[in-house]
This record gives structure tokens, C-alpha cells and sequence, in this order.
């Protein structure tokens, strides 16, 4: 595993090796943030610091895969891309959120510490619709820029050259309707090489982003290449449908599903950050916490898909080949976060 530090003073370097002393596998070869992916391998992570709070990206590579719960389905991540380590804390969303509302950026609401019941900063934040998970993207990508001289570009703009950033969250006249305009919150166009652009699969943004549904799956999966063949299809080298991310198990194993998820028969409401045990890429709580919104438009784009269980959920909906699961894109819940993807 490679460690990146993409900070700009050697005090945060320092303060970063401490951290990594005490909480990672020792392994701290150093390498620069971008590039098309040489020299990265799955698991490789960065460590991000802005403002005076740091988080994780962790490096996936393209693969193919199986998906389903009986893991019969097929699909393809031609891009490597980053995830976050973990779901996107109270922390960092305030962090973000307090630099975006004095800098032109307009939010639904300000978020929930957990499920609103004396949690801590470091639990993930909910309550936080479709529409502000995109829009935070866009404020986390200037925010780290303002404190890092970085020039990670945005993924989501309101015009067809991308030049103008969507800042604004605010359900307005539109309320618990669709918003159904090329450029509007709900359609964002999405940077790529050409104008116009609608489909994330074309998406060239170097800035932070949310998930799709396949890269989540990807990464909720993902053990091993062991053969180094483009796939991750031969027996050890995923999670299988039916499995909890990270689990040894099957969803029916309680003690292998209760290592890695909080779910509702062990959770008792939401937990901080990285309280169960890691998948193969060091991912916490990809089953289980915070159920977690993705980009995908669904059902014609009146709908955002959202992946995995989260603490309330039954014990099946911790298996990472369960689906998607579609929701309004104004839709909020203390059950409800995400977590950061960038495409790196």
C-alpha cells in the first residue's frame, strides 16, 4: 500500500506521519496525487488536509466484476478512480460547509451529526439530500484549492461550457418536485472533453465527486487481481453478492456481518467513523452506518440511486450485490450520507 501526502507544509507532513504511525500498516512509500494510474495499486491511499482537517482517499483500480446477490451480472469501471476511507464525517461537511455559505454557496440545510442524538464530529453526517451531497462536491473541490494552491477542477456546472459551478442547493419553487432543466440541480451538466455534457461516464473532472452505483460496488467488493488479468471474477478475489463488504461470511453469518456493519439488530442508531472492521481496501462502513447517495439518475432521472444498508436496515441489506435503491433527489434522512469519489 502507497501513502500519498498531498499537503503543502512540512509541519502537516509531520503531524500526517504521526497519524499514519499510529493507524496504518507501517507501509509509507510516498507518491504524487494524479497521473492516469501507473505505479498506483488498489488500496493505495491519500492523505488529504485542508483547513485544519485532513481525510482519506483510497486508489481503485479499473476492473471488471460480478454483480447480483448470486453474482450472475457483469460490469465494467474503465477508469481507476479514489473513494473515500470512510463516509463523509460531520467534520469535514462543516468544515466545508462553514468556507461555502461566506464564499457564494447555498445549502438545503446545514446536515445532522449522525442521527442527531449526542453523536460527535467524527460520526458521518445525514440528513443531507441528493441535490447538497453534488453541491458539497463542488464547495470541497474550491475549499481544498483555497488552502492547498491546488487546481482540481469541479464536476458540476449549471452551463454547458462549464464555467459556472452549481453553489446552490436550495429546493426553491421547485420543493419535492423535479427540477427537469439541463443545468439545474438535478441535471447537472457534467465536466468532460467536449461541451454539454450529461453522462458521468464521460466525466474529466479532477475534483471531488459522488460515487456511482458500480464504482461503489467495485470498491464494496474488490480483494484482489490475484492474476493480475483485468478482473476481479476468480474465487478470493471479491466479496461475493451475498456478503457483507469486508465480511468472511454470508449475510446469514451474524458474527461475520457484525465484525464489519452497523446495521439495526447491533447498531442501536448511528456510530463514528471506522468502529468496524475495514474491506480489503481499508473502506469502513461500506455496509452499514450511513446508507450512502450515489449519482446515478434512475427511472428516466426523476430519481438518485443510493447503495448499502445503513443503521437501521435489516441484516440482507448489508450484502453489497443487494442493488440500487432509488430515491427523490430532495429527499432527507437521519438514515441518509455519502461519501466522496474523485476521479484520479
Amino acid at each position: 500500500m502507497k501513502i500519498t501526502f498531498n499537503i503543502t507544509a512540512l509541519v502537516l507532513i509531520f503531524a500526517a506521519a504521526v497519524f499514519w504511525g499510529c493507524n496504518n500498516t507501517g507501509k509509507t512509500t510516498l507518491l504524487p496525487l494524479g497521473g492516469s494510474g501507473a505505479g498506483y495499486n488498489a488500496g493505495d491511499v491519500t492523505f488529504m488536509n485542508a483547513d485544519g482537517v485532513g481525510f482519506i482517499m483510497v486508489y481503485v483500480p479499473a476492473k471488471s466484476f460480478k454483480t447480483g446477490v448470486t453474482d450472475t451480472g457483469t460490469a465494467t469501471i474503465s477508469k481507476p478512480f479514489r473513494i473515500g476511507e470512510t463516509e463523509v464525517t460531520y467534520e469535514l461537511w462543516s468544515k466545508v460547509y462553514t468556507w461555502a455559505i461566506v464564499n457564494s454557496y447555498y445549502f438545503a440545510n446545514g446536515g445532522t451529526m449522525g442521527d442527531g442524538a449526542g453523536d460527535t464530529p467524527q460520526h458521518p453526517v445525514t440528513t443531507i439530500n441528493w441535490r447538497s451531497a453534488m453541491v458539497w462536491a463542488n464547495a470541497a473541490t474550491e475549499w481544498y484549492n483555497t488552502f492547498n494552491g491546488t487546481s482540481y477542477t469541479c464536476a458540476y456546472y449549471s452551463d454547458a461550457n462549464y464555467t459556472t459551478p452549481i453553489r446552490d442547493s436550495r429546493d426553491g419553487s421547485y420543493g419535492a418536485s423535479l427540477n427537469p432543466d439541463n443545468g439545474g440541480f438535478d441535471k447537472p451538466y457534467i465536466k468532460a472533453a467536449s461541451a454539454g455534457n450529461l453522462d458521468m461516464a464521460n466525466c474529466t473532472a479532477t475534483g471531488f465527486r459522488l460515487l456511482t452505483s458500480k464504482e461503489w460496488e467495485l470498491a464494496a467488493r474488490y480483494i484482489s487481481d490475484a492474476n493480475s488479468d483485468g478482473d476481479i471474477s476468480d474465487p478470493g478475489e471479491y466479496y461475493p453478492g451475498a456478503y457483507a463488504s469486508g465480511a468472511v461470511a454470508d449475510y446469514n453469518s451474524v458474527t461475520a456481518t457484525q465484525a464489519v456493519a452497523w446495521y439495526v439488530d447491533n447498531s442501536g442508531g448511528c456510530h463514528a467513523a471506522k468502529q468496524r472492521a475495514a474491506n480489503a481496501l481499508g473502506l469502513y462502513d461500506i455496509s452499514g452506518n450511513a446508507i450512502e447517495w450515489c449519482f446515478d439518475p434512475l427511472y428516466g432521472g426523476a430519481y438518485r440511486a443510493w447503495m448499502n444498508g445503513g443503521y437501521g436496515s435489516n441484516i440482507l441489506s448489508m450484502a453489497v450485490g443487494g442493488g440500487t435503491v432509488a430515491e427523490d433527489p430532495f429527499y432527507e434522512s437521519n438514515l441518509i450520507g455519502f461519501r466522496l469519489g474523485m476521479t484520479r
